[in-house]
């Protein structure tokens, strides 16, 4: 993956630009479990499991989309499949966990990220 990104074969996104692609419009799409977003998921955020991508397209459109999953695998393979359909998407690099880390960085120790 990491190769992947170093050849521009995959655009990603850094967990401090999320606020702000969300103000200009983009969705954040879970492609996480059910069971994994409603343990925690980025506000806002739409969750359409990787498994059934396919099947819920029309409720992504043509992007802009954030994609992302636990630790960024799953939003490769989604981000890629999206790309190929001629949707504008772009994997938030480290999925949620980095996500969550740097959530946990701004707000101090005891902070919770968004459920």
């Amino acid at each position: 993956m990491a190769g992947n990104v170093l050849s521009g074969d995959c655009d990603v996104v850094d967990p401090h630009e999320i606020d702000s692609l969300v103000e200009q419009g983009w969705m954040l799409l879970d492609v996480r479990t059910q069971e994994e977003h409603a343990a925690g998921a980025i506000t806002g955020s739409v969750n359409v499991p990787i498994d059934s991508l396919r099947d819920h397209l029309d409720a992504i459109g043509k992007g802009p989309v954030v994609v992302y999953c636990e630790v960024g695998q799953r939003g490769h393979t989604a981000t890629a499949l999206l790309h190929e359909l001629g949707t504008e998407a772009r994997n938030l690099d480290g999925g949620y966990q980095t996500w969550s880390a740097f959530v946990r960085a701004q707000r101090g120790p005891t902070a919770q990220p968004s459920r």
